[in-house]
């Protein structure tokens, strides 16, 4: 019940943006745990049985909070951070309010004027945003879903340097398709990426 709480209090706004199932994957790790956990019990019990030890039940309660302890550290040190990051990390918050909702397919949203930095935040949240070239500013993203289908688009839009190094892409396979180009507008090279599945 502890742990349930703690997830409550581990989840921001930032994440369920990107994964509206954030909580019940977590439930679900938190039931295959706790089924674990049991399961290591059991057999700690089945094998101190077998020992025959005369202190058998100190040593029972011993390995159990030991073993207990152990399964969640993890946890605890993982939702502890969550939660620091929750309440205490500004960029979380100003990220959250840039970000918009996308109408485009039925779920996703979109963010303009986001710096180097709120985007890398942005890429440490979904795990696959693209990497940009550090030197990125202006960077505007559009992201929708289609949900139970494999339908996605996520564009991109940044600002590099003249000097800086852009690869264009032109991609397809199937129903899969990248791109990127650029152009040179007011001494900066625009740069635009596309990827989608439909």
């Amino acid at each position: 019940m502890t742990l349930l709480v703690i997830h409550r209090l581990s989840i921001d706004e930032l994440l369920v943006a990107f994964n509206p199932y954030t909580l019940i994957d977590a439930l679900l790790v938190i039931a295959g745990v706790f089924l674990a956990s049991l399961l290591g019990m059991r057999i700690l019990v089945g094998w101190l049985k077998k020992k025959g030890n005369s202190d058998r039940l100190k040593k029972k309660l011993r390995y159990s909070v030991f073993l207990t302890l152990i399964i969640s550290a993890y946890f605890y040190g993982d939702y502890f951070l969550r939660i620091h990051d929750r309440f205490f990390d500004e960029r979380r918050a100003k990220v959250m309010a840039k970000i918009e909702p996308a109408e485009m397919l039925a779920y996703g949203t979109k963010a303009e004027a986001l710096t180097y930095k709120e985007y890398a935040l942005l890429r440490q949240v979904t795990g696959w945003f693209p990497e940009l070239p550090s030197r990125a500013t202006n960077i505007a993203y559009v992201y929708s879903y289609d949900g139970f289908l494999p339908d996605y688009l996520f564009s991109l839009v940044y600002e590099v340097p003249l000097d800086e190094e852009v690869e264009t892409i032109d991609y397809e396979s199937g129903s899969f398709d990248k791109s990127q180009t650029y152009e040179i507008i007011d001494g900066r090279k625009i740069v635009t990426y596309a990827e989608g599945r439909s």
